[in-house]
């Protein structure tokens, strides 16, 4: 983590950088995951972080670099978080500045100068001593004194820590994408919707609670089933306390377009150009929850090219033909290959 957060500054993953131009992205295919550099500087940051994380540098048309191990993975997903709360959260931002900073720098005894700290997390010097005095809990190996800000290597871990403890939990990340991805349920058909990911009916409920406690989710009405019914809640996320962060259900649908175009590229070979972003993006603003539908939209995309992954192995294909053959019927997936 301290390699990734040293390696790239704030103001390169601003939000509005994030939905435009991030530096790299993360995307999925054939059961792995791999980074990609959208241009040559993050691309030489991850050749000099492959040893270090694990990556596999591959080139087929373009760079891209596999992620072969677990806790590579959730570096990556922990460092894209903190991205996310930086946003809105300062104490991110100018904890980030610092690891930058000594990063870039050297470990050494020397203390990061206030201004240079303000400069890189991208907020005022008054705000950014605040953080550092209140914000941020001092670990030990550091502290704010009159020359700027002093911390070891020890110290930084030790922050991570705490702003990883601060990062939604995997949890809230399942039932958040649940809502995000449809206009609301009662929670039992949210639990519905997030069973088949492990999550117990109580550990749903409990979540849905601390969801709304912090302004995630919200309640848009009661209603009954029946007339005898007992009362049930109608929830959905709160796109004016964004759990993603985004400044507006606009940007959330510009970063799901940018993970739609990614997905088109990865999977079916597609690269879409800027005549057809802007005509997509025309005729999908008149459609109601347009943001809520395009992220279903992704997730249905990717269970689509799953499908078609495991119907084309080769002893999946032929006992599907055995099947199709004895009952004297074609399965729609066929129907579609074989067009």
């Amino acid at each position: 983590m301290l390699s990734l957060l040293g390696s790239f500054r704030p103001l390169e993953w601003t939000e509005e950088e994030y939905v435009e131009h991030p530096p790299f992205i993360l995307e999925g295919a054939g059961g792995k995951v791999f980074a990609t550099a959208t241009s040559p500087g993050p691309q030489a940051v991850l050749d000099r972080l492959s040893e270090v994380l694990g990556l596999k540098k591959r080139k087929q048309g373009r760079t891209y670099y596999y992620i072969t191990k677990g806790s590579s993975l959730r570096a990556f997903n922990d460092f894209e978080w903190i991205v996310r709360k930086s946003w809105r959260d300062k104490k991110f931002a100018v904890f980030w500045a610092i690891v930058y900073l000594k990063e870039t720098r050297g470990w050494t005894d020397s203390p990061v100068e206030l201004d240079a700290i303000a400069e890189v997390a991208g907020c005022g010097r008054k705000q950014c001593a605040t953080v550092l005095e209140e914000a941020i809990p001092t670990p030990d190996g550091a502290g704010l004194d009159a020359f700027g800000y002093r911390v070891d290597r020890q110290g930084a871990e030790s922050l991570v820590r705490k702003m990883n403890s601060e990062l939604p939990s995997r949890t809230e990340e399942i039932v958040m994408r649940a809502l995000c991805s449809s206009m609301g349920g009662s929670a039992s058909e949210v639990y519905e919707r997030v069973m088949t990911q492990g999550l117990g009916l109580s550990a749903t409920y409990k979540t849905l609670e601390k969801l709304k406690k912090k302004n995630h989710v919200h309640s848009l009405k009661h209603y009954r089933v029946n007339d005898r019914g007992p009362m049930r809640e109608l929830l959905a996320a709160n796109c004016g306390s964004c759990f993603y962060g985004y400044a507006s259900p606009q940007r959330c649908l510009t970063d799901t377009l940018r993970q739609l175009e990614t997905m088109l590229r990865t999977y079916y070979g597609k690269t879409v150009n800027d005549e057809e972003k802007d005509r997509l993006r025309s005729s999908i603003n008149a459609v109601p929850y347009s943001s809520k539908l395009s992220r279903r939209v992704v997730e249905l995309l990717t269970l689509v090219h799953q499908v078609d992954q495991l119907a084309e192995e080769g002893g999946v294909s032929t006992v599907l033909s055995k099947i199709e053959e004895s009952y004297e019927m074609e399965f729609p997936l066929r129907r579609q290959q074989s067009a």
